[in-house]
């Protein structure tokens, strides 16, 4: 529910419940406020960014990962991880506070365990300080180079062959994240973790090792992206000798294909267009793997019929987990062809047309990841497709493309599909510009789409679709997830507005559903609350002036624009809306001879703030105020 309501009315409701739970002597209270803050994290990031994050941080997550309770502490760790996942960057700046506890609970996790081979009662503590460690490492970036020796002496103790399966796995998936983090500041510990993975990466190894050698598969696939390609060069032969093994003689394991298929969009990256001499040897399992269905994933269970009462449970599971991993397979399957697209191109050319129809017979598909998937991999095929010059192969893509893309953004009902769509057609169009819209037709149903996102009028946005409970009790428009929506919405706006100036310019006609997303903006911030969404909405605005200030009913637009300036956080902003200002001071200005007094403002205001992120701005604003006090000094003195 958090994700579909006001995040300030939700913790004026929740706050008063969760801080007495979280004191409470009882340790099943303890526990259901740690995870109703956990449950609570994604919906309500912006709220506990603004107001409570340092209070949730020191006292009552730092208390328990520490609780004498161990299902405390497990249940504390999972919600520490899911802060670390919503709410960065700020959550990064207490690392200080943060890490210690984790590499201590990690110290003692190596002392303790090494000669454990026992999954007692602690074992899903450790498991979610791992997760806690591994989400909040992977977005420290730069702030965890002074961490690395101890955390990774720490992990690689964690390694050590006496340590049971599941722990050293877990290490490995840290190292992963913490590999990602550092970069190239990993290189140091290069050579020792290659060391450690050799002894997983093996051609065969029993039943119990197996979920070891995926995760060290996994792991050398991060380290291939975040090194650097230079550095990872000497070992690419090698690898990929054995990701061909793998897939040709490799158990059938759905999971070990995934991070497979991972492994090869890392080597994408570092070989780039040496991709040439795999691709052949590797494409068609791919495209296999894209193409199948879930029906034909049935495990041995469901195709030998019958289970025994007893056991019904436990197939459930199994069968559940068996389902997953082809799924996640499919998803991999799916990235690795658009990490082809991206970092091989020219060589994956070839497997253009045949991919992009594969793919394209995912993007309904009932989970959302793959849903995903699909969007990211469509997208970046006809970027590629226009990297290697295919124009007709654009506007054929485009044209079948941009209808569905619209349909997706009106129906589908996952808020985290559409904002992914929203920002990888925003790509898409940056990189093919006019190429995207081959009629007035293909802009205007795109157009139409994200005019019903600005309106709150798609499938995502309706209360009906949230799953949450009564319609009544569900406030979408004002949720959180609804606010980074509209964000979206507007950045694609301006970016929609720049290409059509490439393609409409010359044509002395409206553009019909212009005056539609126009008067959607316009609505939107006479109810907009949220000073970030504010911002965005007057950037498109001042976007589409820039790009064409004739399609903009100025009369209508240019009051409520004015109305909400200056910029109050994204102050990126302001260099467009100085821009617009002087593109309307030039070119139309009975439209805003009435507004100059409050573009002066606006403007000095900027100024005299520092609020501009550039000399050029800067000068540019001088020189525009200026030129006001020469030929409306009446105007300029009233300030």
């Amino acid at each position: 529910m958090s994700v579909h309501i006001s995040s300030e009315k939700l913790l004026r409701t929740l706050v008063p419940i969760i801080e007495p739970a979280l004191l409470s002597g009882d340790p099943l209270y303890r526990r259901g406020g740690y995870m109703c803050l956990a449950l609570i994290s994604e919906g309500c990031s912006e709220a506990f960014k603004r107001n409570n994050l340092e209070k949730m941080l020191s006292i009552s997550i730092k208390r328990g990962v520490v609780d004498k309770d161990p299902g405390v502490r497990s249940v504390a760790f999972f919600a520490l991880g899911q802060f670390s996942e919503y709410m960065q960057p700020q959550i990064s700046a207490f690392a200080i506070q943060i890490l210690p506890v984790l590499l201590d609970f990690l110290n003692s996790l190596v002392l303790e365990k090494a000669l454990d081979q026992s999954e007692g009662p602690c074992y899903m503590t450790y498991d979610r300080m791992f997760y806690a460690l591994e989400v909040y490492c992977e977005n420290l970036e730069d702030k965890i180079v002074q961490y690395l020796p101890v955390l990774m002496e720490r992990l690689l103790g964690c390694m050590d062959p006496r340590n049971i399966v599941k722990i050293r796995q877990l290490a490995l998936s840290s190292i992963s994240a913490v590999a990602t983090a550092s970069k190239e500041n990993f290189l140091p510990y290069f050579p020792t973790i290659m060391d450690a993975l050799k002894q997983c990466l093996v051609y065969e190894c029993s039943e119990s090792l197996n979920p070891l050698r995926i995760q060290a598969i996994d792991t050398l696939s991060s380290i291939s992206r975040t090194v650097g390609k230079e550095n990872f060069m000497h070992l690419a032969q090698d690898t990929t000798q054995f990701t061909l093994t793998m897939l040709e003689q490799g158990p059938d394991d759905p999971d070990m294909r995934r991070a497979i298929y991972s492994l090869i969009g890392g080597l994408a990256i570092v070989v780039t267009e040496n991709m040439a001499t795999v691709l052949p040897k590797i494409m068609e399992r791919i495209l296999q793997t894209v193409a199948t269905t879930e029906q034909d994933c049935r495990t041995e269970n469901e195709q030998d019929g019958d289970v025994e009462d007893d056991d019904k449970d436990d197939s459930d599971d199994y069968e559940l987990q068996v389902q997953n991993d082809y799924l996640f397979e499919k998803a991999e399957a799916i990235i690795t062809l658009k990490e082809s697209a991206v970092n091989s191109y020219k060589s994956f050319s070839p497997y253009l047309t045949r991919s992009l129809e594969a793919v394209y017979k995912n993007i309904d598909h009932g989970q959302e990841v793959i849903r995903k998937a699909s969007v990211d991999a469509l997208c970046a095929f006809v970027i590629a497709l226009d990297n290697v010059l295919d124009t007709e192969g654009v506007l054929r893509a485009c044209a079948i493309l941009m209808p569905k893309f619209s349909k997706l953004i009106q129906t589908d009902k996952e808020p985290c599909v559409v904002r992914n769509l929203l920002y990888e057609l925003d790509d898409l169009i940056r990189a093919v510009k006019s190429a995207a819209f081959a009629t007035p037709e293909q802009a205007e149903i795109v157009v139409g789409a994200i005019a019903g996102v600005l309106q709150n009028n798609t499938a995502c946005q309706d209360s009906e679709h949230s799953g949450d409970g009564d319609a009544g009790e569900v406030d979408n428009e004002e949720s959180e997830c609804n606010e980074v929506l509209l964000e979206s919405a507007c950045n694609l706006v301006a970016t929609i507005g720049q290409a059509l100036e490439l393609v409409y310019n010359a044509e002395d006609k409206s553009f019909g559903s212009f005056s539609v997303i126009l008067q959607a903006l316009s609505n939107a911030i006479a109810n907009e609350k949220d000073a970030s969404v504010l911002d965005n909405i007057c950037g498109a605005l001042a976007r589409l002036i820039i790009n064409n200030f004739n399609l903009v009913p100025l009369a209508n637009v240019l009051p409520v624009f004015i109305s909400v300036l200056p910029i109050r956080t994204d102050l990126v902003e302001n260099a467009m809306v100085l821009k617009a200002f002087r593109v309307l001071y030039v070119n139309a200005r009975p439209s805003v001879v009435d507004f100059i007094s409050q573009m002066v403002s606006i403007t000095l205001h900027v100024l005299f703030n520092g609020q501009f992120d550039d000399c050029e701005s800067h000068v540019s604003a001088i020189t525009f105020m200026l030129e006001i006090q020469s030929e409306y000094p009446d105007h300029f003195n009233e300030h």
